[in-house]
């Protein structure tokens, strides 16, 4: 999963990764084009 953290933070929103954990990712053949499903999910820091 650590090779695709890089993608992710180049894709997301600036410290996006901050306040969701990657959880998954899955790449899809769509013709000739390859689509990238990234998956998140809210981490559990507590906000003040």
């Amino acid at each position: 999963m650590e090779k695709y953290r890089l993608l992710a933070e180049c894709l997301l929103p600036e410290h996006m990764l901050d306040w969701f954990d990657l959880k998954d990712v899955f790449v899809e053949q769509k013709k000739e084009t390859k689509l990238v499903h990234i998956y998140l999910d809210e981490n559990e820091l507590e906000t003040r």
